[in-house]
């Protein structure tokens, strides 16, 4: 709103400034219909500038509001995946414990052996130099293990040559996989 403020004051000065001859006919001599229709015609455009002006602010405004709606869905996200993981190693605690605790030693190194498998893949997703990807696809892994669907994920660890930016591309994985998921079920 304070653009279009100073839009319309800016045009009144530069619109005064050039006036100048039509200030003096205007109080020397009665308008004109020429110059009567040049003063609407100026003041229209001036408003309808402000208007517009005003309506892309509003729009930016929008924008920035869903972004940040976004930014806060995407870290909920994060959070419950934090959760899940949290969830799922004091299950695999309690696991060992109870194992060890029955001496079952070969359950116990069947089930260690599946662990450290299942690890070294998620050290290498949480190993990337971006979070936002790491939990996304953690996220994913484990939602694969839920439904019983086969993922297998390649990735360079250097994004950086993507021509997009790390929001965008975290969005445009996200809808990937979840297509693929959709599709699988």
């Amino acid at each position: 709103m304070n653009k279009a403020l100073v839009l319309i004051i800016g045009s009144l000065i530069v619109f005064y400034i050039f006036s100048g001859n039509l200030k003096k006919s205007i109080t020397t001599l009665p308008l004109t219909i020429l110059q009567s229709l040049i003063i609407l015609v100026v003041a229209f455009i001036m408003i309808s500038i402000a208007f517009l002006f005003l309506q892309h602010e509003h729009q930016i405004q929008i924008l920035k509001e869903t972004a940040v709606k976004q930014q806060a869905h995407d870290l909920q996200l994060y959070l419950n995946t934090l959760k899940a993981s949290r969830h799922e190693y004091n299950s695999h605690i309690n696991t060992i414990h109870q194992l060890l605790k029955s001496n079952q030693l070969q359950q116990l190194n069947d089930y260690m052996t599946d662990l450290i498998t299942d690890n070294n893949y998620l050290s290498n997703v949480a190993g990337l130099k971006f979070p936002e990807i790491s939990a996304l696809l953690y996220r994913y892994e484990l939602l694969a293990r839920k439904k019983q669907i086969a993922l297998t994920i390649y990735f360079d660890n250097n994004l950086s040559k993507l021509p997009m930016s790390l929001y965008d591309l975290n969005k445009l994985l996200g809808n990937l996989l979840t297509n693929a998921f959709e599709a699988s079920a």
